[in-house]
């Protein structure tokens, strides 16, 4: 029967492999969450802007003009703030698919040498077959010849 020595290091790459897999999917759709509310912040900012610009061939009151660019620059602030996470968040998923990537190249290594191995097996296996065979067909022929 073949039996792998590293069976138990490949078990372990494979369950890191595993690990990081779900960590990279976890971290890529909280990526994707967060792109999409910087998308809405920034269709919001628009929406803002269009009813500013709206108003503004009608005379407005200084105060609520005043008031209303100083929520678009709180706005802003926000949005810089969320873009500042979403690149930090796109930083972290690229360094986790790098990992991910060495992990499985390590892995993918290990499943190449279990299978030179098992080739090596079979190959041994066939050969002591072969020898046990023709030891038995060299046997039976001597007690044939009195």
């Amino acid at each position: 029967m073949f039996v792998f020595k590293l069976q138990s290091v490949l078990d372990a790459r494979k369950a890191k492999e595993d690990q990081l897999l779900g960590e990279y999917r976890e971290l890529a759709r909280a990526l994707e969450a967060e792109k999409d509310r910087l998308a809405a912040m920034e269709r919001e900012k628009e929406r803002m802007l269009n009813r500013l610009r709206a108003k503004h061939p009608e005379p407005q009151p200084a105060q609520e003009l005043e008031m209303e660019v100083t929520y678009l620059k709180v706005w802003n602030a926000k949005m810089d703030t969320q873009g500042a996470l979403v690149a930090r968040l796109r930083e972290e998923v690229e360094g986790k698919r790098r990992a991910l990537m060495e992990v499985m190249k390590d892995r993918k290594i290990l499943e190449n040498l279990k299978e030179r191995h098992f080739e090596e097996y079979k190959q041994l296996r066939a050969s002591l077959e072969r020898l046990a065979a023709d030891e038995t067909a060299v046997l039976r022929h001597g007690r044939k010849e009195p």
